[in-house]
């Protein structure tokens, strides 16, 4: 077996180990989330320790679990909580350094591998026991119903739908305001524009692609309308030589071409974007330049003004104004990545990325705009309430669990871009802030 051919086999066993682990700390998130609040548990350093919420799972940077509530002795904390396979994690991943874990109130783990003097830096200690009768009995991903269960199946599929709607409006009128508010500040068009980049990044990206905006805003407009494509793929840093890969013909062609526009127009030689590659390939950073490059090409610098004309034509579409924002590209709807060629085409920026587009930022920037022009309309407000349903998420799936368990018509309830955005109002002005505890809810004691 040759050197080459270890290395492989050292490499899958490393990736193999990693997703293992990274799978168990997925499970022990689970077994946290439905962790029994109606019993007392021991921790190591012999603390008596009540989960009274475990709070609210977090799937983007910062500690697992944001707003769990406990009681550690006789105190009463709230705060984040962090999951580790192994207390050493904490060490490993860097946590120790980083500031958005200092307030972390229980570190939960299922293996204790650190001496005392290390443990003691760290926040409290819960040691998963996976022998423990009360947790390994626990359903792994299933969440118990809240209180607002029975208020709501009490009600008829209308009543609910107009609650949820009702809320859903409440969270657009909220957006709108806080676009105003940078409006202002910066500008209709330009404030629009930036929150197009940051939404094409999607969560992964949305700091790299704010970068590329500004990188981009610093060239004079005319080389910015005539080499658009080129400023993006140079400034993003993403763009390869043409000899460093095994590129397509097609592809050595599109890279030479932006090599040879950019070279000539560059303001200066600057560190590439620190960019991320979680999550689909379809959705690599590749993909999404070309989505943004795809818009400007388009919309220019002032979509509110072009988005506007097909948004106040008297029969506009739902489909119509989807399909004005879905974009192709002959080269990229058939890559991954400069090297890495797809099975079947895909669009740089499909129909559900388009319909979320149009819910969070063009027509709340719409209605934001027509405000301060102090010529506000509910055009923008009405085509928003009869979206089709955005894709579900953690929030509204969590939601479902929670107060429609046993509803005879949770679909119909959740059905439409207003409900589901309703859904994610609710559950963050009062499930959150009440870090899910039912007994401290407004909304519930309102009823």
């Amino acid at each position: 077996m040759s050197i080459e051919q270890t290395n492989h086999i050292v490499e899958d066993n490393h990736r193999q180990l990693a997703e293992t682990v990274k799978l168990y700390e997925v499970q022990l998130q689970n077994v946290w989330n439905s962790i029994p609040t109606d019993r007392t548990f021991i921790t190591p350093d012999k603390q008596s320790l009540k989960v009274l919420t475990p709070g609210t799972w977090n799937f983007e940077a910062g500690p697992d679990f944001k707003n769990a509530q406990i009681k550690l002795n006789d105190k009463i904390v709230t705060g984040p909580v962090e999951i580790h396979t192994r207390t050493s994690d904490w060490y490993a991943h860097g946590h120790h350094h980083d500031p958005a874990y200092q307030q972390v109130i229980l570190h939960v783990t299922a293996i204790n591998d650190l001496p005392p003097e290390k443990l003691s830096a760290l926040p409290p200690l819960f040691v998963i026991n996976p022998k423990d009768a009360d947790i390994a009995n626990v359903e792994v991903g299933k969440l118990r119903p809240g209180k607002c269960a029975a208020f709501f199946s009490g009600l008829e599929t209308t009543q609910v739908t107009a609650i949820l709607k009702a809320a859903g409006i409440e969270r657009f009128r909220h957006k709108s305001n806080a676009i105003m508010r940078r409006m202002i500040t910066d500008g209709a068009e330009s404030t629009c524009l930036q929150m197009i980049f940051e939404a094409v990044g999607y969560k992964n990206n949305r700091q790299p692609f704010t970068e590329l905006f500004q990188r981009f805003c610093e060239y004079d407009a005319d080389l910015r309308q005539k080499f658009t494509a080129a400023i993006i793929w140079g400034e993003s840093g993403l763009l390869p030589e043409t000899t460093t890969g095994d590129f397509t013909p097609e592809m050595s062609s599109f890279i030479e071409q932006r090599w040879q526009e950019w070279w000539q127009i560059r303001i200066s030689a600057r560190p590439g974007i620190d960019w991320k590659r979680t999550g689909r390939p379809v959705n690599s950073p590749e993909r999404r330049i070309t989505a943004i490059v795809s818009f400007l090409q388009q919309y220019g610098e002032t979509p509110l003004a072009k988005f506007a004309t097909e948004l106040n034509h008297d029969s506009v579409k739902i489909e119509h104004l989807l399909k004005t924002i879905t974009f192709h590209d002959q080269l990229w709807d058939n890559y991954s990545c400069f090297t890495g060629k797809r099975s079947k085409p895909a669009a740089v920026l499909g129909r559900s990325s388009a319909l979320e587009l149009l819910v969070n930022v063009l027509l709340p920037a719409m209605d934001a705009a027509g405000k301060i022009d102090k010529k506000p309309t509910d055009t923008a407000l009405n085509v928003w309430c009869n979206l089709p349903s955005t894709q579900h998420n953690r929030i509204t799936r969590d939601a479902a669990a929670r107060w429609f368990p046993q509803h005879r018509n949770a679909g119909k309830i959740m059905n439409g871009t207003a409900a589901r955005q309703g859904i994610i109002h609710l559950s963050r002005e009062f499930c959150e802030k009440c870090c899910g505890a039912c007994d401290a809810c407004l909304l519930y004691n309102s009823t």
